[in-house]
């Protein structure tokens, strides 16, 4: 010692004491010691023959016979151990689904074979459907179905076309479901369930107008389809059934309803033509005893219209009643669909123009003095003469002397009464001449207020006042005024009032007297 060791190129030339990982074969070794000595030998190895497997099966009979899988093992060395796919460690696996299965053989060595093999199926597994609600409504997804295995071994698994895996699927709506049941053995069932809805639910209806304005005979019927009946139709009082009437003008919202509560509102419009409006043009009656018109004119409703008056004892189908008295007078206009209205127009007259006057002849020959004055009622104010100042109905005309007077009276509406000739006649008396100014300085001339005529009146008075309203004389008919008072103060420059009173039952004198120095 020490040796070393040489092996040859089949075991890699390795160099140590043990060559490992070697395959089946011839292997050659050479020892060498300390001083160089060597000496060669071999050995043989050898291998067990490969692990085989052979695989053999019989088909499950869907519904009656399960299917079976046997693995024989050879080669290696025994004893051996199975690992199938799907668990089982056993040589032969009995019952099995159908399909496809790997099985691992193990001899004692722990050296592996793999093989796999088909357990095929006979005949399929039925399958069926319970439909537990159906839809209720078009294009609802409320129904429910169930799939239902047949002559299959439990448990099942569940495949539907709509990846639910259940056996039954909720909140559906219509179409075609496809269902794939597989039991326990394998074996599989297909089939397919259609699962229709109800038809889109719906109405017709039809309607009857209103033939006059704000009538309530307008008509409904209601003509539901689709869905499922029978129907329930409500409207808006709460009332049922497919038909109304006494209708009024307006929409309508009604609920139709079918078996299963699939619900539609449907808008219904009951129309109306526009109200007959009948606009009356009135013609007055201008004055007293005279006559007017009246003339009507319809809109709205439906044309052609008619027209029928009444009133004062008289009837006329022309739109225009002429000559008409004072009265009341009612048309009726009807429309082309019988509706018809009525309205009523009143001529009113103005009451008669009257006049009555009072004169006032003059007071004395050739004086101004007269007067007409006159009352004026009827007809309509304002009243107008061509002479005369009008104040309401008093008509004021003035200043007149001995004379015929004609005067005509005029209303507001052109109205006339006239009165005729009016005379006034002069009095046999002299008038008063009543100076206007004197100016009592004691020249002589024009020295006192001196009034001519009047010792016609003896029971005359006269009577001066100051401009505060103070009277400071008093005189009477033979009197005459020399510009001082009673007490005998003569009276500064100025204009003084008098009141003369004949006492003769005519109206005093009143005017002013201007004192001058």
């Amino acid at each position: 010692p020490p040796y070393t060791y040489q092996w040859d190129d089949n075991a890699n030339s390795q160099t140590s004491q043990t060559a490992s990982n070697l395959a089946e074969g011839i292997y050659f070794v050479t020892v060498l010691d300390a001083n160089g000595c060597a000496v060669s030998t071999n050995a043989q190895i050898y291998q067990p023959t490969p692990v085989v497997v052979n695989l053999s099966s019989q088909p499950v009979i869907c519904g009656s016979t399960p299917g079976s899988a046997y693995a024989m093992a050879s080669g290696g060395v025994p004893t051996y151990t199975y690992s199938w796919s799907d668990g089982a460690n056993t040589q032969t696996v009995s019952p099995i689904m159908s399909g496809m299965h790997q099985v691992t053989v193990y001899d004692s060595n722990n050296c592996p074979a793999t093989g796999e093999i088909e357990v095929t199926s006979q005949g399929n597994i039925g399958v069926s459907f319970n439909l537990l609600k159906p839809v209720s409504c078009y294009s609802y997804e409320d129904a429910s179905l169930q799939g239902i295995a047949l002559n299959g071994i439990p448990t099942y698994s569940f495949t539907w076309s709509n990846n639910e895996t259940s056996h039954t699927i909720n909140n559906i709506g219509a179409g075609t479901y496809n269902l794939t049941v597989v039991d326990a053995w394998g074996c599989e069932g297909n089939s397919s369930y259609y699962i229709p809805e109800p038809s889109q639910l719906n109405t017709n209806y039809t309607t009857t107008d209103i033939a006059c304005y704000g009538d309530s005979t307008g008509t409904a019927i209601i003509l539901p389809y689709g869905g499922i009946g029978p129907y329930s139709v409500l409207w808006p009082d709460n009332t049922e059934g497919v038909s109304a009437t006494g209708l009024s003008a307006g929409s309508y919202i009604i609920t139709i309803t079918d078996i299963n509560q699939c619900e539609i509102d449907q808008i219904i419009t009951i129309n109306q033509p526009d109200e007959i409006l009948v606009s009356l043009m009135v013609d007055s009656i201008m004055c007293f005893g005279m006559t007017g018109a009246i003339q009507a004119q319809a809109a709205g409703g439906t044309p052609e219209y008619t027209y029928q008056w009444l009133g004062n004892g008289m009837t006329s189908t022309n739109s225009a009643i002429l000559n008409l008295p004072e009265g009341a007078y009612y048309v009726t206009v009807t429309d082309a669909k019988g509706c018809s209205t009525t309205q009523l127009a009143v001529l009113t007259q103005p009451a008669l123009l009257e006049a009555n006057f009072v004169t006032t002849d003059p007071s004395c020959h050739g004086n101004h003095d007269g007067s007409i004055d006159i009352s004026v009622s009827g007809g309509v104010k304002p009243y107008w003469s061509d002479i005369g100042m009008v104040i309401d109905n008093m008509i004021f005309i003035d200043d007149l002397i001995e004379g015929n007077y004609q005067v005509v009276i005029i209303d507001a509406n052109a109205c006339e009464i006239d009165l005729g000739i009016i005379s006034l006649t002069d009095t046999d008396a002299e008038c008063l001449k009543i100076p206007g100014a004197f100016s009592p300085n004691g020249d002589g001339h024009n020295d006192v207020w001196e009034i001519t005529n009047l010792d016609l009146y003896p029971g005359a008075t006269i009577d001066i006042y100051n401009r505060w309203g103070q009277k400071i004389w008093t005189g009477k008919f033979n009197d005459t005024w020399d510009g001082a008072t009673n007490k005998g103060k003569p009276v500064p420059t100025g204009s003084y009032l008098y009141v003369i009173d004949l006492h003769n039952g005519e109206k005093a004198l009143v005017g002013t007297v201007t004192v001058l120095y």
